[in-house]
């Protein structure tokens, strides 16, 4: 059976400042992680059931080892009581926003090259990552 999870009100640790968005699975939230002291990004199932429950956590554990400077840290995965999880909360705008042009990035943050060419100076060498 699937319940329609409610507007999630935050925990203990977790208090809820904003909602950033919402898509097919879930619900993200920008929340103040007590422990940490930080905000993070926080979230939640939209449908709580156990098909959706183990898609958020195969998510959760497909990510959470994933080292890479382009790749948000994971941080925690609750599935006692509430069901969500917890990541770094990064400046910027959301993806339809910025190619539609109704928004800028923040200052700080590197914009996308528009064109192949411009991804790298011709002759540069690989990024050390690849």
């Amino acid at each position: 059976m699937r319940i329609l999870a409610a507007e999630f009100a935050g925990t203990d640790q977790f208090r809820i400042l904003r909602r950033i968005g919402a898509g097919g699975m879930g619900v993200v939230y920008e929340a103040y992680d007590r422990q940490r002291g930080q905000r993070v990004a926080l979230k939640t199932l939209r449908h709580v059931d156990a098909d959706t429950i183990y898609r958020l956590k195969r998510e959760f554990r497909s990510l959470a080892d994933l080292r890479h400077p382009n790749l948000i840290a994971l941080h925690d995965l609750v599935v006692a009581g509430e069901c969500f999880f917890t990541m770094e909360l990064i400046a910027g705008v959301d993806l339809l926003s910025y190619l539609r042009g109704h928004s800028s990035m923040p200052a700080g943050i590197a914009q996308a090259p528009t064109e192949v060419g411009e991804a790298a100076p011709r002759g540069a060498p690989p990024p050390a990552y690849m």
